[in-house]
């Protein structure tokens, strides 16, 4: 079961506004810009039980989590979805076909991949959200390829790694046996602390 409030002001210091992702959240800017209030959707993972008192898993308390959601956002008024745990604010259009029960993209509402321009004319790109399933997240810092393909790359890789194939660092990757990527341990790009598996995609 998933409780569901409704809480009459925006969240706080325009977090769903800073957090829309420019693809996921595409069309949605101005509506998301002018939201006044939203419905909070929480997951409960510590409280939800399934048959025989048996607590679910994290798997399945998303499931039913983005099962809540899909119905919140048949509402007319519904504009967008923002996910504290992936740090990523949808368009509604957007989060219902990437959770179409019958195609589901998995890495795009689980661990969406962000890119970010530096001031050299390259790219940055990192998953988030991979860390919590206890996969290390995943990132390309300083690369010259088109966005496009940076993205399509790594949304692939998530997706590769959320059904359950794991690369240490210090194997290579690619989508043929031609193409080899290096992979290490780094700092995530997102917060030091925490170690990443760097893919070098210069």
């Amino acid at each position: 079961w998933c409780a569901v409030e409704i809480m009459e002001n925006p969240i706080p210091d325009r977090e769903a506004q800073n957090l829309l992702h420019p693809l996921f959240g595409a069309g949605a800017e101005e509506a998301i810009e002018n939201y006044q209030a939203f419905l909070l959707v929480a997951g409960m993972p510590l409280l939800s039980q399934g048959r025989d008192s048996e607590r679910l898993n994290h798997f399945d308390v998303v499931a039913h989590h983005v099962t809540a959601v899909r119905a919140m956002l048949q509402l007319d008024e519904a504009v967008g979805y923002y996910s504290g745990e992936v740090a990523t604010t949808y368009s509604k259009e957007c989060f219902l076909a990437i959770t179409d029960p019958d195609s589901p993209l998995l890495a795009g509402f689980m661990a969406p991949v962000w890119l970010s321009p530096r001031e050299d004319g390259r790219w940055d790109a990192y998953s988030m959200g991979l860390m919590n399933w206890g996969i290390p997240e995943i990132q390309v810092v300083g690369s010259s390829r088109e966005p496009n393909e940076l993205f399509s790359f790594l949304m692939d890789f998530v997706d590769y790694q959320l059904k359950g194939n794991r690369v240490t660092a210090g194997e290579t990757i690619g989508r043929s046996e031609d193409e080899k990527i290096k992979t290490s341990w780094q700092p995530f790009l997102n917060d030091e602390e925490l170690t990443a598996l760097q893919l070098e995609m210069q």
